[in-house]
């Protein structure tokens, strides 16, 4: 083989087999590399017609050849082989009954050979891609089906040059846009869109779950004639395409502008899909020229749309007129004081684009009613001296971790490693955001190398962490005040993410906001901007909750983009092919929708596990069940649910829920069954004893019931739709494994030298947990209990089998009683 030259290897002897033909490929590959794998495969292809294979052992030769092509020529995913394997199976089918209809004559006639070679051969050859073979032809068949928006070039600045003997103009600087309106009026001919347009939900009054609650838009003159009112907001962000460590970092930065509904369902609206272009450009292009060009096309659409005579849109093919308001821009603080021509930085004289506070006085209050809003005539005379500046400055709870976590380290209570450790060990507890590894410099720079979610979870478990135990109890290592200050700041987190907020709630961030900033000042004395700004968190009095307007949603789309660069590779005029690439996708993707080839082009994240069926009177906890559904048959079948997803909430056995909200404290309930039943999500539940609140920790003390006492709720009935996660305490429920070691032999026997200790109040629950911990071993060298108490120091415990097979026990790991 080492020998073949170039007309060896390209025609094969026809004595090939199928078996042998992946050795040769991979042969051949390996040691002629100037021959492509494309002509290799082609070759033997067409040596393998002509050879003796029967046509099965072809077709499967030619379907291998494409699979192959795919996955080890091209790198496709094994998604994309899925559903290249999924598709080509209803086409063949498909293909097949075109073929039958061919063949269909009168019942009573009769076909003879001739005319079934002659139908047969009159469709060799075909293509079933036939008119879609080119990217230029999918895109013509998705416009003549759907009506493709395609985006419009902008351009802003030209030279001239010279090529070929003549004086040319050239595009220097320009961007793409997709025409405001057209996109609008393909968005509204989406049902699901069009659905939560034309049936608002009821409003509240003194609740606020949305930005059609806010004051702003029920008192716009137009919602008050047009209660279906479209509500519009944009979000811009500059994102680098490249390695932020490699040479070209920056260069290829683009701006993606995006316009959302926010009459969508919040269920809807936090998919992805729900997100449309509106326009993108090179960042360096709006440093130096700035919004207004890229942006007139969707001004002018919005005065279109907020006059009294409104637009007119064709919809499902009737006509119909549209009125809409503009509500807000969504971004970082540097895009969003680039957008409003302010200075991008935090150095202006005047920094805040809400109130006229000066660098001065800005930390001296945090109330808003301290300090002079803004007016448009002065702002417009000040957004003529602005001069272009950029800075970016950490955000107001990475900064507060990174001062908590210094001050813990300097008073060396817990060194950096150690808290590193305890970080990781919790991390099993707060979700899949495992936080990153903390190094001492980002604690002295103040810049805690986190993502938002890793900054989230790192947030509510520090409390956690930062603990360590004494005789009787584990106490807080930080000082009163700061961890007072830090509780304030989880206090605050959990008002501003709410999806429903009050007139108390309101008032309550108003005064922990100022509050916890005063007590920041004076703890640290290193207050940032940010810090400012959220004392004008009054507008949600006019917007809603903030949580509709958080860049989550489109920062996750830009990720769309960021893959479709490593597929193609090619940096020229990337805002142009990213442009015309997403237009192809939405419209694409509409068209299977409305075909009914695919689902809904908007569906809620809501998703149910692995089903398993099992009959009522089998389980162990039908009364509760019974007590819910008192006319339900006891050999009903129900089909249960090992995890499920709501209101993008995963849900599993063994977690703890909220059953009720009260003024005293809730109440939690843990999952043991999720099932189905009319129509409806059901967990059925063990109610647990809410003890107290622990302030420091931002949690509840929970305890299990003495007795069994369960309950059913149907998910939507929730008051609480957020990760509740539990943290079990050595102390409180739990006993808690230290300094062990062990050995397992062929026998399957352990040694062991451990000390557990369990705190209960009641005799019961320690012959309880004595009866727990014998399931687990065979005997105990050493038992003494007492009312409070419970003792076992066991020196040898023999393991049963599945307790063994399962390496349950592990170092520092918790055992519930």
């Amino acid at each position: 083989m080492a020998m073949l030259n170039r007309q060896q290897a390209v025609h094969m002897p026809p004595q090939l087999s199928f078996d042998n033909f992946l050795l040769f490929m991979i042969a051949g590959g390996a040691i002629i590399n100037h021959v492509s794998d494309e002509e290799i495969i082609q070759s033997v292809l067409q040596e393998a017609s002509t050879s003796n294979l029967n046509l099965e052992e072809l077709l499967k030769l030619q379907a291998a050849s494409l699979l192959i092509r795919l996955k080890e020529v091209h790198c496709a995913t094994q998604v994309i082989i899925n559903q290249v394997i999924s598709g080509v199976a209803p086409m063949f089918d498909t293909f097949l009954d075109i073929l039958q209809n061919k063949f269909s004559k009168n019942p009573n006639d009769v076909l003879t050979t001739d005319e079934v070679v002659s139908c047969i051969e009159s469709v060799r050859g075909q293509s079933l891609f036939a008119g879609l073979e080119t990217s230029k032809e999918l895109e013509e068949y998705i416009n003549d089906e759907e009506g493709l928006i395609k985006p419009v070039k902008v351009t802003v600045a030209t030279k001239e040059v010279v090529k070929n003997n003549n004086i040319k103009k050239i595009d220097v600087d320009f961007g793409y846009v997709v025409p405001f309106l057209p996109g609008l009026e393909k968005s509204l001919n989406c049902p699901e869109i069009l659905k939560c347009v034309d049936n608002p939900a009821p409003v509240k009054p003194g609740v606020f779950t949305s930005p059609l609650d806010g004051y702003f838009y029920q008192n716009h003159p137009i919602v008050k004639e047009d209660p279906k009112t479209l509500a519009v907001g944009i979000y811009a962000d500059g994102v680098d395409l490249t390695d932020s460590a490699s040479s070209k970092s920056g260069v290829h930065s683009q701006t993606f502008i995006y316009f959302v509904i926010y009459n969508i369902d919040p269920k809807l609206r936090s998919s992805r899909r729900s997100i449309f272009l509106l326009g993108i450009v090179k960042s360096e292009v709006l440093k130096k020229h700035g919004y207004n060009d890229f942006l007139k096309d969707f001004v002018a659409g919005m005065n279109k749309l907020s006059s009294r005579e409104g637009v007119t849109f064709e919809i499902n093919g009737e006509k119909r007129v549209f009125h809409g308001i503009f509500i807000c821009v969504c971004g970082d603080n540097p895009a969003s004081q680039n957008m409003g021509g302010f200075k991008e930085s935090h150095f202006a004289e005047k920094p805040c684009r809400h109130c006229y506070v000066n660098t001065e006085d800005l930390f001296k209050s945090f109330k808003e009613g301290d300090f002079t809003l803004r007016r448009m005539d002065l702002h417009e005379a000040q957004v003529k001296e602005v001069e272009e500046y950029f800075s970016l400055r950490p955000c107001s709870l990475k900064l507060e971790i990174c001062c908590l976590l210094k001050d813990v380290v300097d008073s060396k209570e817990l060194s950096l490693g150690i808290i590193n450790e305890r970080i990781h060990m919790f991390s099993k507890l707060f979700g899949v955001n495992k936080p990153s590894v903390i190094e001492m410099s980002y604690l002295e720079n103040k810049r805690l190398r986190q993502t938002a979610a890793e900054t989230l979870n790192l947030a509510y478990m520090l409390p956690f962490v930062l603990r360590k135990r004494t005789n009787k109890d584990l106490v807080t290592v930080c000082k009163e005040k700061n961890m007072k200050c830090f509780t304030m700041r989880l206090q605050l987190l959990d008002l501003l993410m709410s999806e429903k907020l009050t007139y108390k709630d309101i008032q309550k961030i108003r005064t922990v906001t100022q509050a916890h900033h005063l007590l920041f000042q004076d703890l640290y004395g290193c207050a940032i901007p940010k810090m400012h700004y959220e004392c004008h968190l009054n507008q949600i009095l006019l917007y809603g909750p903030p949580r509709n307007y958080w860049c989550f949603g489109f920062e996750g789309k830009h990720a769309y983009f960021k893959r479709l660069l490593r597929i193609l590779r090619c940096f020229k005029d990337p805002a142009g092919t990213f442009a015309r690439a997403h237009q192809r996708r939405v419209c694409g993707l509409m068209l299977l929708s409305k075909k009914g080839i695919a689902g809904p082009f908007l569906q809620s994240s809501d998703s149910l596990g692995s089903p398993v069926n099992s009959k009522l009177h089998s389980l162990a906890y039908r009364s509760g069940l019974l007590d819910f559904f008192p006319d339900i048959a006891i050999d009903l079948r129900l089909t249960q649910y090992k995890t499920c997803s709501y209101n993008g909430v995963k849900y599993s056995k063994n977690q703890i829920i909220m059953i009720s909200l009260s003024e005293a404290l809730p109440k939690f309930g843990q999952i043991i069954h999720m099932f189905q039943h009319q129509g409806r999500l059901l967990f059925m539940y063990k109610q647990m004893l809410t003890e107290c609140c622990a302030q420091f920790l931002n949690a509840f003390k929970l305890s299990y019931c003495i007795g069994t006492e369960f309950g059913v709720i149907c998910v939507s009935d929730l008051p609480y739709h957020h990760q509740i996660y539990l943290v079990k305490s050595a102390i409180h429920s739990l006993s808690k494994i230290n300094n062990w070691s062990h050995y397992l032999d062929e026998n399957k026997k352990g040694q062991f030298d451990c000390f557990i200790s369990v705190k209960v109040s009641d005799r019961k629950v320690s012959e309880l947990v004595i009866k727990y911990l014998k399931a687990i071993c065979y005997h105990a060298k050493y038992l003494k209990t007492e009312q409070t108490s419970l003792t076992i120091k066991p020196k040898f415990w023999q393991w049963k089998e599945n307790y063994r097979k399962k390496a349950w026990l592990q170092e520092n790991d918790m055992i519930p009683i």
